[in-house]
Parts: C-alpha cells; structure tokens; sequence
C-alpha cells in the first residue's frame, strides 16, 4: 500500500494544505456520517400518513408556544400535546390562527401512533398534518404532504454533495505530505 501511495505522490506530486491529515480526515469522516444520515432519511422516510390514517381533535387552545422549529399547543380539557412541525411550512401561519383572540375551535388531524404501531405515551407530542378551525382551512393536509414531499426531496441531493465533499477531503488528506 505504501508503494502504491509513494508511485502516486511521485506522479502526482503532493498537494499541501493549511489544514493537518487528521484534521482532514475528521472532517472526511463528519461528510461521510451526514451522507449516511441523509440517505436514510431518503429510504426509510415514509412522509405524512394518509388523511384517513389521522385522528381528529376538537378543541380551544388552551397553551401555546412557538420555537423556529414547532408551533407546540394543547386544548383546553384535553391532555394530549400537539406540535405543528415548521417542515410543514407556514408555522407561523397556523401559530398566528392559534394565537386568534376569539378563541375558536379548531379542528386538527394527527397520527396517533409512532412508526412502530404503538400508540403514543400520553406526555408525547403528537404531530399534527391538519389545521382548521370551523369556518376556515388553516392549513389542509395536502399542503403539508406537500411541503413534507419537498423537504425530503433534498435529502439524496444533501447525500450526494457531502459524499463528493467527503471524497475530496480523503483525496487531499491522501496527498498531504504532512
């Protein structure tokens, strides 16, 4: 192996950089783990259930917090947490409707089970695919399958570009003489 590096460096020359071999082979190594991740979400992702896979609940709000990732509420009477996931676009839509002074009753359509079948331990958040209120769609379950569709659509393209960053960086971790 040492020889074929050494007739390697001496065709090609080495390439030095700022950065040390083991430096570059940690950052290789990070590339590599994000192109794994994003490949499995790519496969194994099964997107947003069917509507009629859904649970519905009706309810006032009762608590509320928004985060840049979730709009997190619960309805007054009701122990269950939902969350409204900002990968579904609009959060701040559906945080603003939420927010609604009148307090209306909203209508929401979630999956009541984990991926495994089980059901949900009672202080989980459940994910929520559908907004509503009783005269208006906040946000219908075709848009977030929607915007769901779209966001895993970068998963392979992600995958993709950390492998070839990650193939770069073992080449010039190869060549660097030091």
């Amino acid at each position: 192996m040492n020889r074929i590096k050494k007739s390697l460096r001496e065709r090609l020359g080495s390439y030095r950089t700022r950065y040390s071999r083991p430096a570059l082979l940690f950052y290789a190594a990070l590339g590599l783990g994000l192109a794994a991740l994003m490949s499995y979400i790519w496969l194994f992702s099964d997107g947003v259930p069917a509507r009629d896979a859904l649970v519905v609940a009706k309810g006032q709000v009762a608590w509320l917090q928004e985060d840049t990732r979730r709009v997190r509420f619960t309805f007054i009477g009701d122990d269950r947490r939902f969350q409204y996931l900002s990968k579904a676009n609009a959060s701040d839509r559906v945080a603003e409707a939420l927010r609604r002074t009148d307090r209306p009753v909203f209508t929401v359509r979630y999956q009541d089970r984990n991926q495994d079948g089980k059901r949900y331990p009672p202080n989980a958040y459940r994910v929520v695919y559908e907004v509503a209120t009783e005269d208006q769609m906040i946000r219908s379950h075709a848009e977030v399958a929607s915007a769901w569709a779209a966001d895993d659509a970068l998963a392979p393209w992600l995958a993709g570009i950390s492998l070839g960053l990650s193939g770069f960086l073992l080449l010039a971790a190869l060549y660097n003489p030091d």
